[in-house]
């Protein structure tokens, strides 16, 4: 391949991109999931984590405090929420709450179930962060927000009474955030018997959040018998040269 130089006459295909090849061929290559084609739905039940749906609504209506360990990939982030929304956990006002360590993440999961749930990012379906509220008071029953803005809502709100179920996604990382929101978690659910608590991550010591939770208390904790598998990618490595 010749350098084209400064000044010289512009090359045939100017455009690196505009090559004669199949478009269609190389647009599978930067696709992340590969059922992208297929309906909603029918994404959503091969996901790994579908088939363990009724197994862990059971264990929410059950126990007021879950620890479900799922590989990256099963679906734990964007299905569980959904689970809990269609089993009624959003009725009478009440919004589910999933806490992530980061507000990239919260804004992308959020955009993900907004789109499976065909509804607009910002009214059934949004993101609290610092700085920017994407939410509509009174419409929105599933809210993605970061651990401090939990934290911050305490402040006015002490027993957390708009939430039915908050989840605690990516709580291997352990900030002081998260530990600190469990310990008051904890004695909320003292007096809150219906609020219930998901403690969920890919590689999770399930053993000593369990050990927590029902150590002094009466949260009921249960840990799903199993873990729920992920779903492996292929990694496709393109060298330039």
């Amino acid at each position: 391949m010749a350098f084209w130089r400064p000044g010289a006459p512009a090359p045939a295909h100017a455009d690196p991109w505009d090559l004669d090849c199949d478009a269609e061929k190389h647009r599978a290559l930067p696709v992340f999931n590969p059922s992208d084609r297929l309906p909603v739905e029918q994404q959503r039940r091969r996901l790994p984590i579908h088939r363990h749906r009724l197994a862990i609504l059971h264990a929410v209506e059950s126990h007021r405090g879950v620890v479900l360990c799922g590989a990256t990939g099963c679906g734990k982030s964007t299905q569980l929420p959904q689970y809990l929304d269609e089993a009624g956990w959003t009725a009478k006002g009440y919004v589910v709450a999933v806490t992530l360590p980061r507000r990239l993440a919260a804004i992308a999961v959020a955009t993900r179930v907004a789109q499976e749930m065909g509804a607009e990012l910002g009214r059934e379906v949004g993101y609290r962060i610092r700085f920017e509220s994407c939410v509509t008071p009174g419409v929105t029953r599933l809210e993605f927000i970061t651990e401090g803005i939990l934290l911050r809502e305490m402040l006015s709100d002490p027993l957390l009474t708009r939430f039915s179920v908050i989840m605690l996604d990516e709580a291997h990382e352990r900030s002081s955030n998260t530990d600190l929101l469990l310990g008051l978690l904890k004695k909320i659910a003292r007096k809150r018997p219906r609020l219930r608590l998901i403690v969920s991550s890919a590689t999770l010591d399930a053993g000593a959040f369990l050990n927590f939770l029902q150590q002094k208390s009466r949260t009921g904790a249960g840990r799903l018998t199993g873990d729920v598998p992920g779903v492996r990618k292929r990694v496709n490595h393109s060298l330039d040269g």
